[in-house]
């Protein structure tokens, strides 16, 4: 009993490895990769499924192969720390799927031969049951792009600087302290005496610029009280009790 369940395994087993396929490819050349030999070393190539993971370095020139792949979907990205691939779709027939197939896809004037591994385009956080462009095989990766891990630092920005409320508000400060001391050499004496007696924020700023923009509030401003800040007019006088007797317990 055991033996034949044992024969039955190996059976099984050596049934898959028949039926196991190859994956086989290469990372080619372009804008982004110039030099092919400029490929990271460390360069990994993943074919992962639900349960299954295969793992694989390309050589110097690019070419890679995964052995004893069985029949299933799976999903090959590519791990470089210099660029970035997108990741594609792998799947891998058994005979009557890809007869099938190559069915399906032939015509009465073309006959296309079936295919062990069909290669679909796909994207990270695309559902994976979406297939995308059907690629060649075997299969030729391009980078699409390089990785970038420098931010390099900001000059300065002048209209940046210049959209900030609170440096507005400095310059207009700045622009008022010395503007109003000139406008106030043009004005009648008698005007001037008349509008600083009718008090007011702008009397005060009249009279005294410096100490109006020292004492400054915007909150104040904001809410409508002037703009300067209530200085209070002196200590509390604390009031006397009288002297009267207290009552007491009978």
């Amino acid at each position: 009993m055991q033996l034949s369940s044992l024969l039955g395994l190996l059976v099984a087993s050596a049934a898959s490895l028949a039926s196991a396929a190859t994956v086989q490819g290469r990372i080619a050349a372009n804008q982004h990769l110039p030099d092919i030999y400029a490929l990271s070393p460390t360069t990994l190539i993943t074919l992962s499924a639900a349960g299954v993971s295969k793992k694989t370095h390309p050589d110097p020139e690019g070419r890679f192969e995964i052995k004893n792949v069985t029949e299933g979907a799976y999903l090959l990205e590519v791990w470089a720390n210099t660029h970035i691939f997108s990741p594609v779709r792998i799947d891998v027939l058994s005979a009557d799927e890809a007869a099938a197939t190559a069915a399906k896809a032939s015509t009465d004037e073309v006959t296309v031969a079936p295919e062990e591994i069909a290669v679909h385009q796909t994207f990270r956080a695309n559902s994976f049951s979406n297939k995308g462009a059907k690629l060649p095989y075997p299969l030729t990766l391009r980078p699409t792009s390089q990785s970038s891990f420098y931010i390099p630092r900001e000059s300065l920005n002048f209209k940046g600087l210049l959209s900030n409320p609170m440096l507005l508000i400095m310059i207009f400060m700045g622009v008022m302290m010395f503007v109003m001391p000139k406008l106030q050499e043009g004005i009648d004496p008698e005007e001037l005496k008349k509008f600083q007696e009718s008090g007011g924020a702008g009397a005060q700023i009249a009279s005294n610029p410096l100490g109006a923009l020292e004492n400054f509030s915007m909150a104040s401003f904001l809410a409508g009280q002037g703009g300067t800040v209530q200085q209070p007019k002196g200590p509390a006088v604390p009031v006397k009790q009288g002297s009267g007797k207290q009552g007491g317990r009978r």
